[in-house]
């Protein structure tokens, strides 16, 4: 059987950690879903998202709350849902923000153990 790494495993952990931290952060931000109104089954989205890179994966700002209806129209791209939810955070945030985190999105980030942690606090401190 293969050993896990522990740095590995504490990366994964603190990643994790910090990731619901946001999630409680953006449910103390909004109440309800940002495109029905429905407050059942909320999740978390990112409006411009940098799967491979990460680079944008903890900035709150581009985070909206959805439904999960809207969250599964949105990540199928039914309707122009993501149109809908940039617009949300264009208005929210403004265009500047917006063409800021489309730039960041390309460049590659490796988050370190201390950096995932001090994320985490600063989540669970936001929009007390």
């Amino acid at each position: 059987m293969r050993k896990k790494s522990l740095t590995k495993t504490l990366w994964k952990k603190s990643f994790r950690a910090a990731e619901r931290a946001m999630i409680a952060a953006a449910n103390r931000r909004n109440d309800c879903c940002a495109l029905c109104g429905s407050t059942n089954t909320l999740q978390m989205d990112h409006s411009i998202v940098s799967r491979k890179h990460l680079s944008t994966f903890f900035e709150i700002q581009q985070t909206v709350l959805l439904c999960r209806n809207c969250h599964c129209s949105k990540s199928f791209d039914n309707h122009g849902l993501a149109y809908q939810v940039a617009e949300i955070v264009k208005k929210r945030e403004g265009s500047y923000f917006i063409h800021w985190i489309i730039s960041k999105s390309r460049e590659v980030r490796k988050w370190t153990i201390s950096e995932l942690e001090n994320l985490k606090a600063y989540f669970d401190k936001l929009y007390l």
